[in-house]
Formats: C-alpha cells, structure tokens, sequence
C-alpha cells in the first residue's frame, strides 16, 4: 500500500474525507507541485522513467537544483526512484498524480482559449474584455471617469 511508504501520510487511510487533518496533508502534497521547475519535472516524468542527469539536462538546469526539487517531491510521495547502476531515476508514484496535473493543465488551457476569444470578439465590436480597466486603471474606474 502506498500510503504506508509515505511516513507523514501514514493516517490518511484511515481519516474521513471530511477531516480537517486530510485537507491539511491535501494542501502539503499539492504544494509539491506550486514550483515551475517541479511542474515541468513532472511533465517529464508523465512519459515515463527518467535519471536525473537526463531531466537536468533536458530542463537546462544543473543535476544539483534538480535533486532539490526531486528531494522535496519524493519527500511528499509525489515521485519515487530507484539506482540504476551508477544512476538515480525518477516516476512519478501514482499515475492518478499525473491524471490530476493533466486535468489542471487542460482547466487552464480551455479558460486561457476562452478569455483569449472573449477578448478578441470584444476587440472587434469595440469594446473592452469584462475585468479590462484599461488606460483609466482601478482608480478611474472608481471614480467613475
């Protein structure tokens, strides 16, 4: 099972959805993922096993920074490694992890192509994206000028 290879999420198996403990581990784990360099990591790692030195290279970044970012994702159960000889390599633990980022990226992917065409069908009628204060800033649009 997994969550008894995970020491801070040990209870998780045995809390309500509803306990305030679940959230609180719930926001710890989903903080894995508030870093750029974490969440292009783990895009790395949804097409499957990866050594470190491939994802340093492959993000631009030293094999140093991204063993950090690796160490606090494996802290939080997000990844798992094993040695492969001389190397370390990186999955991510459970493919719903992934299934759960994808879902976000799609979110965001289908409110920016949104908003995009609001405010290019806007533009073309002459007016401005709802939200948009324009050259006046919030103080005119307080105002009221």
């Amino acid at each position: 099972m997994m969550t008894a290879r995970i020491g801070h999420l040990r209870d998780l198996a045995i809390m309500k959805d509803t306990d305030r403990r679940f959230f609180q581990a719930h926001a710890q784990f989903c903080s894995v993922f508030s870093h750029e360099t974490r969440l292009r990591i783990v895009w790395l790692l949804g097409r499957g096993e990866r050594c470190v030195s491939d994802i340093a290279e492959d993000l631009g970044l030293s094999i140093q920074n991204v063993s950090q970012h690796l160490a606090v994702m494996r802290g939080k159960g997000a990844v798992i490694c094993r040695k492969c000889g001389q190397r370390v390599c990186y999955s991510i633990a459970n493919p719903k992890f992934f299934e759960g980022f994808l879902l976000i990226r799609s979110g965001l992917q289908e409110i920016h192509r949104e908003l995009g065409a609001t405010a290019s069908a806007q533009k073309r009628v002459g007016r401005r994206p709802r939200g948009s204060l324009g050259r006046q800033g919030a103080a005119g649009a307080v105002r009221g000028t």
